[in-house]
């Protein structure tokens, strides 16, 4: 390997809630329980996540390459939910466009090691967290130069980092998020 190639290489890491639509998501299983007139089956209601859409996360991901100067984390600043919430605002725009549904939500409880709430990061970490807009990074000791530091806000505990205790989205809200990113009719 040319070492002068080598020496050019930047690293960072990007941090971020639920893709919702992906195959990881909820979203695409409560679809299909509706489709199917089964009930809508939650681990727990007080469930709470950080969503992003799939063209969101590729964006970010590719903002972060663009702007690290190598080593930091980068953390998105996405909109929190309730999973109950979700759930009910996706069977009642069912019966909405489709008249009726034998559906159900149903609480069947959490998986072992299942967390009610996600925190995007550590209480420590906000002592080396900077405010990029749409995102925060947080720097460690090889990229704190002082042009990045001066370059970017201080983040002094205003950015929501644990979804349990963040502005949830309302249900109207998620079904307007959720049609105008083709998530759903």
């Amino acid at each position: 390997m040319n070492s002068k190639v080598g020496s050019k290489m930047k690293f960072c890491s990007t941090r971020f809630g639920n893709v919702i639509g992906s195959s990881g998501s909820v979203l695409p299983i409560f679809k299909r329980q509706l489709e199917s007139q089964s009930d809508l089956t939650l681990t727990s209601k007080t469930m709470t996540r950080f969503i992003m859409t799939i063209d969101e996360a590729a964006s970010f991901v590719l903002k972060a390459a663009t702007v690290t100067s190598g080593g930091e984390i980068f953390i998105s600043k996405m909109r929190a939910l309730k999973i109950n919430d979700l759930a009910e605002a996706l069977l009642q725009r069912w019966i909405d466009v489709n008249g009726d549904s034998k559906s159900q939500i149903v609480e069947i409880g959490k998986k072992q090691g299942e967390k009610e709430w996600e925190e995007l990061m550590l209480e420590d970490e906000l002592e080396v967290a900077y405010d990029y807009g749409d995102f925060i990074g947080i720097l460690n000791s090889s990229c704190k130069s002082k042009e990045i530091v001066n370059s970017y806000n201080r983040v002094i505990n205003n950015i929501d980092i644990h979804s349990h205790y963040s502005e949830h989205m309302q249900k109207e809200e998620i079904i307007k998020y959720l049609v105008s990113n083709n998530l759903i009719n």
